[in-house]
């Protein structure tokens, strides 16, 4: 049968400013915190971690018609590996800890087998799965042009599914107006995936991205 429909997030904040205060990461444990949570959640991502739940279990949830439950998690493997691109920061806790709270909920496992570069093949192995996907990824990945000009997640799920064109976005032929608004969650693709982004209380940081096949 195949994946009926994907749902694609950037991961929760990272450390940063928000509204005029530095936050830093922190783990689930509160062991990890400061500079050596570089890596991880802030204390505001962890609630929107939490906020998830809301978002796609009932009886809160889904808050839009374009979302469903998740059936199967996927986010880039937290752990670093001995072939990890030396010239790369290194992997992130923060697409993994975005979704515990809704996996703890649910009782789903987080597929973590692939690498943050190795999207292409979280794709296929996403796409294989029986039912509602949803992805927690790094944001720079998932437009459908990459930082380094290569395919991005959205791309690769247009190439794998066999749908290779796009709509012009909002009558704009403009390549970046294009990944912008495909950053922002505004990307509309045609036939049969004939996605839209989900529209929720959460839309400000949270960007939804859904495929159905």
């Amino acid at each position: 049968m195949g994946a009926t429909k994907i749902m694609v997030i950037r991961h929760a904040e990272k450390p940063g400013s928000y509204n005029g205060a530095q936050y830093a990461g922190v783990n689930n444990l509160g062991t990890v915190a400061g500079n050596d949570g570089a890596k991880h959640l802030v204390t505001l991502g962890w609630e929107r971690a939490g906020a998830l739940v809301t978002l796609f279990v009932p009886p809160w949830g889904p808050k839009a018609p374009s979302l469903a439950t998740p059936q199967f998690l996927f986010a880039s493997d937290p752990t670093a590996k001995h072939d990890d691109d030396a010239g790369d920061e290194g992997p992130s806790q923060r697409p993994y800890e975005t979704l515990t709270a809704l996996a703890a909920k649910l009782g789903l496992s987080i597929d973590t087998s692939h690498g943050k570069n190795h999207y292409a093949k979280m794709v296929t192995a996403a796409l294989a799965c029986d039912g509602t996907v949803l992805i927690a990824w790094q944001h720079e990945d998932i437009a459908l042009t990459t930082r380094t000009s290569g395919p991005g997640i959205s791309q690769e799920i247009l190439t794998q599914t066999g749908t290779e064109q796009l709509d012009n976005l909002k009558g704009s032929d403009n390549e970046n107006d294009r990944r912008n608004a495909d950053a922002q969650g505004e990307l509309q693709y045609p036939g049969k995936l004939a996605a839209r982004s989900g529209r929720c209380a959460l839309r400000s940081r949270v960007r939804i991205r859904s495929a159905e096949r």
